[in-house]
């Protein structure tokens, strides 16, 4: 769902704005983060001639995931806004290829939509890799024990099976006779016999 800001509304000079606005009108579904209650803009509108600069801070909770132990969690995102709106005459392009700040609207439109742009930018605060808390110690990955919440028996050699199975083939190897190693030897046997 958009998010529009009626121009019409704005004489030129220097606008606040103070709004609440659910999360589905931001089209955050099939991200990382469920976001728990409204987001909160606090804008700062500023119209100039056919320039609209809307800026400002957005303030948002969202459940999240720890990559480590996967407990969920609750978060607080701030992200902070500045777009500009350059009206034109005639059809404009939705953005200007060289600056993500700047987008062209015909001028006779009445009404901008800044959804896409609060979107992108809550998006862009979310954590590549979320953690619940910097010391977080994660599951335990023998046993699957959340190790922030109890201590488990496992033995730490144990603790990446994985290693386990390289180290075999490591002794394997190592029992093994080389080849080329065994082939110089054979030829060397045969000089011998014929000597005798």
């Amino acid at each position: 769902m958009p998010l529009y800001i009626n121009l019409d509304a704005f004489e030129p000079g220097v606008h606040a704005l103070d709004l609440r606005e659910d999360v589905s009108s931001f089209g955050f579904s099939g991200s990382d983060v469920e976001f728990v209650e409204p987001l909160h803009l606090a804008l700062r509108l500023v119209r100039d001639g056919s320039t609209v600069v809307v800026s400002g801070q957005v303030e948002a909770e969202g459940r999240l995931a720890c990559h480590r132990c996967l407990r969920p969690f609750t978060a607080s995102l701030e992200a902070e806004l500045h777009e500009i709106y350059h009206l034109v005459e005639g059809h404009a392009p939705l953005r200007a290829e060289d600056d993500e700040e700047l987008h062209f609207v015909n001028r006779r439109a009445s009404r901008v939509d800044i959804a896409p742009a609060v979107r992108e930018r809550v998006l862009l605060e979310i954590p590549i890799k979320v953690l619940c808390d910097e010391g977080c110690r994660g599951l335990c990955p023998v046993c699957g024990v959340n190790r922030n919440e109890e201590t488990c028996r496992c033995e730490p050699e144990r603790a990446n099976p994985g290693w386990g199975a390289l180290r075999g083939l490591a002794d394997r190897a190592s029992e093994r006779t080389d080849p080329l190693e065994a082939t110089q030897r054979k030829p060397r046997s045969n000089r011998r016999e014929e000597k005798s």
